[in-house]
């Protein structure tokens, strides 16, 4: 897809400084604090851009859970569109670090302010998700949608960068339907709302010693998944299922395992005493059902995985991510 990015990094300085962070990256990655975290991969991809330097002095550290500020989010833009630094205050609030970018931003008509006089740009707040979608829509100028995507967004004022963005495959949504606009985005998020307006590959780094005891907590994967329950998914929860399969050779314990959806913002608890023994599937319904050894029940009354698209992670007790399946 093409898209019209002003200031946009070059596709060769991007391709060299990725190809020269893959080359160096240690054992687990950049940072040792996302280790395992589905957002991983865009993470990698960001930093590799040069869009974050991570969220301590020496770089160590992202901070994947911590919400975005407007002020942060105008120097992560500024970083990835290569928007030139602008002189002077646009908005009577901001001072310090970000000012320059800030101001950056509101030249290039990306921000428009938090007040109607556009007098206020309210640097410490966090960043919703409706706004994230009208800062991208601007910056790389999507052409607006004919498509109604979400049903929790109809008449707030972002609505039709929120349409644009999910047209561009940017965002999937909160889940089957719903944009949840009010929610603050934590970084980890942006990562991916970023990588997938700057269209970056994920990069998955190499494994940490942890990872390589992979046998010790089972050999499990995500083999398939039915995001798209038939007919309406609000009223067929068990036309949604994930299936996992023990490719070990012993029987493991999945007391405290989760399966989470992309976000996450589901999240499934495998029940105490769980056990899957070598070489079986256990199928994960979203409803209610009663449990066997091949069939587990979420107990939900409505649909968890989005239609358009989603990923399936799958995590040990320890909470490191034993597999994950995208569809």
């Amino acid at each position: 897809m093409q898209r019209r990015v002003a200031g946009v990094l070059t596709g060769l300085l991007l391709v060299l400084g990725i190809g020269m962070a893959l080359a160096g990256l240690p054992p687990g990655g950049t940072f040792t604090d996302d280790d395992g975290n589905t957002h991983e991969g865009n993470i990698e991809a960001v930093a590799a851009a040069g869009i974050t330097l991570g969220c301590n002095p020496d770089g160590t550290l992202y901070c994947p859970k911590q919400d975005v500020t407007r002020a942060q989010m105008a120097t992560f833009l500024v970083r990835a569109f290569s928007l030139p630094a602008v002189a002077g205050n646009r908005f009577s609030d901001v001072s310090g670090t970000h000012l320059a970018n800030i101001n950056a931003l509101s030249e290039a008509g990306v921000t428009l302010g938090c007040n109607a006089e556009g007098t206020l740009f309210c640097p410490n707040d966090g960043v919703t998700r409706s706004q994230m979608a009208s800062f991208l829509a601007r910056a790389l100028s999507l052409p607006p949608s004919v498509v109604d995507w979400f049903t929790d967004d109809d008449g707030i004022s972002h609505e039709a960068n929120i349409n644009a963005v999910a047209d561009a495959g940017i965002t999937l949504g909160c889940q089957t339907g719903l944009y949840c606009p009010a929610d603050l985005v934590p970084r980890d998020q942006m990562a991916s709302f970023l990588a997938r307006g700057l269209e970056l590959d994920p990069i998955i780094p190499p494994p940490t010693t942890t990872t390589l005891s992979l046998p010790k907590t089972g050999n499990l994967k995500v083999i398939a998944v039915q995001f798209d329950a038939p007919g309406n998914d609000n009223e067929n929860p068990n036309g949604e299922w994930v299936d996992i399969r023990n490719d070990d050779t012993a029987t493991v314990d999945m007391t405290g395992w989760r399966l989470e959806d992309e976000g996450p913002n589901s999240t499934y608890n495998f029940p105490a005493g769980f056990t899957l023994a070598p070489g079986v599937t256990v199928r994960i319904f979203v409803g209610v059902g009663v449990d066997t050894a091949t069939s587990l029940y979420w107990g939900l009354g409505s649909a968890v995985w989005n239609n358009g698209g989603d990923t399936a992670s799958l995590f040990d007790s320890s909470g490191m991510l034993i597999d994950s399946l995208t569809r």
